[in-house]
């Protein structure tokens, strides 16, 4: 009896220590952790109520620091919610409870003035998302209010943050919109990035607006980008005025180690008639095109075919241009020949146009310049832009300008679609084995088979 007592004693305390080990919390490795929180709550109302089909939107950038048990909420947006939130009295914090689970609270008041709560228990093991609920506070008409439940439908994308800053230089295209769902409109972007991480200098340049309703002022555009390297962050930044007169402003933060966009957003500010102005909120959905840059130039003399057009989406009429190139990486020349024009709408006059190229050795660019008139008289301009390393076209536009009645003349911007085909010069292609072998075998078998016919 004594015997069955300790081993009974034995289990109790085996199922006692395995309870608790299944309660134990169960964390990540410890690290740094960052992902984006998203998703709605809405009023848990019938439809006769004034309430049904409201929803509170709420995206959010999520880092959870677990050896500090810190957790940093930013860049939170609430764009799209009905009605809308007002952002000044919004508060969202997340922290570590002491039962191992994280606790988001989201607080503040809508458009209308009801006060929302929204509380949101995550599990740090898997960054699950256990409960997610709250509450809006209406008020009546006999001064009391009525507390209506709230249903939280989010998600939670976490990976582990890529902290360490890329050695070298990085070189590609930035490029997408900015829109506003409350006005219409959108603002194009398109430019060249570089990031030099051993000097800390993100340069931007080749900014492109064409396609945006209303026109950008290109004489007011500044786009800029700065690297923070204690958070890792590029920060883009673009200011300007729209051809309307309205004033923009676009913010991008980028991260430095896997060149991730973290978010995009701006707004765009319309005077009113009784002055001041109303600003609406810009959403952004951009793509960072981007790889190590190649600076090598290559050895040896290399010739190949430029081809390809100049137009514009504001006139009519295509500059179509063909031309050979030969660069002389030795003596660090670039010859542009044999330079045809045909198909052009309207004709190039060919006797004003000049195409020059040259070598940029500290940088590795070829550029290349078109300049002319069109046999109405209008000039034109086209540059291109290529790297020497592996003659990719980084970028390729331009203009043409057309007189106006009053005096003066308008510029319209031109967009380059060109393909460069080249290789080192004097080198031809070897056929193949069997394109030789079989045609010589056939010879050989038709001669023996006429030679035994004759016999």
């Amino acid at each position: 009896m004594k015997k069955l007592n300790v081993i009974t004693v034995l289990a109790l305390i085996l199922l006692i220590s395995s309870a608790n080990a299944s309660a134990k919390h169960c964390y990540p490795d410890d690290g740094t952790y960052c992902g984006t929180l998203s998703g709605t709550y809405t009023p848990d109302v019938k439809k006769d109520n004034p309430l049904y089909g409201a929803t509170f939107t709420l995206e959010a950038d999520f880092k959870a620091d677990l050896e500090s048990k810190m957790i940093t909420i930013t860049n939170i947006n609430t764009s799209g919610s009905n009605p809308a939130i007002d952002e000044n009295t919004l508060n969202v914090i997340a922290t570590f409870e002491n039962n191992g689970f994280i606790k988001v609270v989201a607080t503040g008041k809508c458009g209308m003035g009801y006060p929302f709560y929204g509380e949101m228990i995550v599990d740090p093991c898997d960054f699950g998302i256990k409960s997610n609920s709250g509450y809006v506070i209406v008020p009546e008409l006999n001064r009391e209010t009525t507390k209506y439940d709230l249903k939280g439908d989010f998600t939670l994308d976490v990976e582990e943050c890529c902290e360490e800053l890329p050695d070298g230089t990085y070189c590609g295209t930035l490029e997408g919109t900015y829109y506003s769902q409350d006005v219409q409109g959108v603002f194009k972007l398109k430019a060249d990035i570089q990031a030099d991480f051993n000097s800390g200098i993100i340069r931007i340049t080749n900014v492109d607006t064409t396609g945006s309703t209303p026109e950008i002022d290109e004489e007011s555009l500044n786009v800029v980008a700065i690297l923070n390297e204690d958070t890792g962050i590029i920060t883009v930044t673009a200011t300007g005025t729209c051809g309307m007169g309205y004033p923009f402003y676009g913010e991008m933060l980028i991260k430095a180690c896997d060149f991730s966009i973290l978010s995009s957003s701006g707004y765009v500010r319309i005077p009113l008639t009784t002055g001041g102005y109303k600003q609406y909120d810009l959403t952004g959905d951009f793509a960072l095109d981007i790889g190590e840059c190649c600076k090598e130039l290559p050895d040896g003399t290399y010739c190949g075919t430029l081809e390809g057009t100049y137009y514009s989406q504001d006139v009519q009429g295509v500059f179509k241009l063909k031309a050979d190139i030969q660069a002389d990486f030795n003596s660090g020349i670039i010859r542009i020949t044999n330079v045809d024009t045909t198909g052009s709408y309207p004709e190039i006059d060919e006797g004003s146009l000049n195409v020059v190229a040259m070598l940029n050795e500290d940088t590795g660019i070829i550029t290349v310049t078109a300049t002319g008139t069109c046999s109405m008289g209008y000039p034109f301009y086209g540059e291109m832009l290529i790297k020497a390393c592996d003659f990719s076209i980084l970028s390729s536009s331009g203009y043409v300008r057309i007189p106006l009645t009053t005096g003066g003349y308008k510029q319209y911007d031109l967009t380059g679609d060109f393909s460069l085909d080249i290789g080192k010069c004097g080198q031809t292609e070897v056929p193949e084995f069997p394109t030789i072998a079989l045609p010589v075998a056939a010879i050989i078998g038709l001669t023996f088979f006429m030679q035994r016919r004759k016999n």
